[in-house]
């Protein structure tokens, strides 16, 4: 079976990229893999959340490298205030998504007391995160 990635693929890196922002594409690469066969399922969910916590990882890193408190965190607003000169039109943006899973455990571990989430409003959350940084 092929799998035609969607031609949004505002995350551009290359062999200059950091380790982060590589594997914030894989993971981006692989929910839209995901999206594109309707797998909404709790999966697809976190590769979105954790490719956005990893380009926030990539971009502090970047700009001046990662604290050991930073690199082991996984709390989006944490990770953004980190950013010298975030664009603060986003910030509601991160907001919202670490609203959704606050400790990044929401999608990655079962919970007795889940409830569904729309997958499209979290893609396209993380599209336009991407988008301001990489168009």
């Amino acid at each position: 079976m092929t799998i035609i990635i969607n031609s949004i693929m505002p995350l551009k890196v290359n062999e200059n990229s950091n380790d982060f922002l590589k594997l914030a594409q894989e993971y981006f690469q692989a929910a839209e893999s995901l999206y594109q066969l309707q797998q909404k399922y709790r999966p697809l969910a976190f590769c979105y959340i954790q490719a956005t916590e990893l380009l926030l990882k990539g971009l502090v890193e970047q700009q001046h490298g990662l604290s050991e408190e930073l690199r082991k965190s996984h709390n989006l607003e944490f990770l953004w205030d980190a950013l010298d000169k975030a664009p603060q039109n986003l910030t509601s943006l991160i907001k919202e998504l670490s609203s959704i899973d606050p400790k990044t455990t929401r999608f990655r571990y079962p919970q007795s007391s889940f409830t569904s989430v729309d997958i499209d409003y979290i893609r396209e959350r993380v599209l336009q995160l991407n988008r301001s940084f990489f168009n």
